[in-house]
């Protein structure tokens, strides 16, 4: 079979759990000896990091515009080549790339598949274009599709709301390897990032609102005296200046001795954090099923999570303690699981177990192809 994945950035700085789901799905679908093309806009583009995955074609179009990723020559390319694939998977909501691809599928008759992973809400900044587009473009792209991939139980819920029929929606959910994240060394680890022996409460993730990284700054204050052997410890890519809010609350709470901000961290640096930290937090206001929360999970670390992350199988599982949306319910979580070290390791432990039974790439990828085989026996885009 021959799949074509096409997304807005294929970046590995900024590309986020979209990049990760298309890059790991793309080198599964790959070893299982199906050809697999990726297309992308230029932003970002690394080929460094695409030549990782032996096989794959990778295809990168300028954009007209940085900040929208408008692509250029996208359509062109299309129009030559989108007769090699069976099946066309539109990754990621507000993509201009994607309605280009989009057209071109219904234009020439090849079945595709649309993934909104986390996106189909209106949030955060250029709300009236995104109105526009989810209004033009999105609906369109749903209603249309073969096939809708929705990735939890939120998103599952938007695509009906959005007007797709219940049986024309499959349930994948994220997926994790535990390739190259076994690697421990706290020492390095601390070395490498300054920091000294007290325990580590960790974020990864982006400095947005949305994410809720200031929340956890203001929960680790209201019980920072109680556990003073402690530091949080922060790695995240700015966004739309929110760094610059959470430096200020931090200073404004007299935390900065026990609050460190770094930028982003990967590779084996990533699994050194995971490894060394006592606990994880994921504060957010919004989310989708987070890709770090399988990682974390991998690592046998225990996690402290929102009721909005949208995972609650994980909290089900005994593997993460899951709490309301506010400083005051994560300080109140943070207290419970720091006073008691026991329940910390088991927690990790059943976190570990549960995650790479359910959501490993092993599994979750043959989900995948089952579905591509499907709506390319179709032969047809739905109308």
């Amino acid at each position: 079979m021959k799949i074509l994945n096409v997304i807005s950035l294929m970046d590995p700085v900024t590309g986020g759990g979209i990049k990760e789901r298309i890059y790991h799905l793309s080198k599964n679908l790959i070893q299982r000896g199906h050809q697999c093309t990726i297309l992308a806009t230029s932003r970002g583009w690394n080929q460094e990091f695409i030549d990782t995955i032996a096989g794959l074609e990778g295809v990168n179009v300028p954009c007209l515009s940085e900040r929208f990723m408008i692509p250029m020559g996208a359509g062109k390319w299309l129009d030559e080549n989108i007769h090699r694939f069976d099946v066309v998977h539109l990754a990621g909501n507000w993509s201009p790339i994607n309605v280009v691809a989009y057209y071109s599928a219904r234009k020439y008759n090849i079945p595709y598949v649309f993934s909104g992973m986390g996106l189909l809400d209106i949030l955060e900044r250029s709300l009236v274009i995104k109105y526009i587009y989810s209004h033009f473009w999105t609906r369109p792209m749903l209603r249309n599709a073969n096939a809708v991939i929705a990735i939890s139980p939120r998103e599952y819920g938007n695509c009906v709301r959005l007007g797709v029929k219940d049986k024309n929606i499959s349930f994948i959910p994220n997926a994790i390897t535990s390739d190259g994240l076994d690697v421990k060394d706290d020492e390095s680890f601390r070395k490498y990032y300054g920091l000294d022996n007290r325990k580590i409460i960790l974020y990864i993730a982006r400095l947005s609102h949305e994410k809720g990284v200031d929340l956890l700054v203001e929960a680790f204050f209201l019980i920072a005296s109680e556990f003073s052997d402690h530091q949080l410890v922060i790695f995240g890519n700015d966004h739309g200046g929110f760094k610059a809010y959470v430096e200020k609350r931090i200073d404004i709470l007299n935390i900065r001795d026990k609050v460190k901000i770094f930028p982003p961290v990967f590779g084996v640096r990533k699994s050194w954090a995971y490894h060394a930290a006592e606990l994880f937090v994921i504060p957010s206001r919004y989310d989708t099923m987070t890709i770090v929360a399988l990682e974390v999970a991998v690592c046998a670390c225990p996690l402290l999570i929102t009721d909005q992350a949208d995972f609650p199988a994980i909290g089900e599982s005994g593997g993460a303690l899951i709490v309301k949306c506010d400083a005051q319910a994560i300080s109140v979580g943070l207290r419970r699981l720091l006073a008691d070290p026991h329940v910390l390791n088991q927690m990790g432990a059943r976190a570990s177990k549960f995650v790479l039974e359910n959501y490993h790439w092993n599994n979750v990828s043959e989900s995948f192809i089952e579905l591509f085989y499907r709506v390319s026996n179709e032969g047809k885009v739905a109308n």
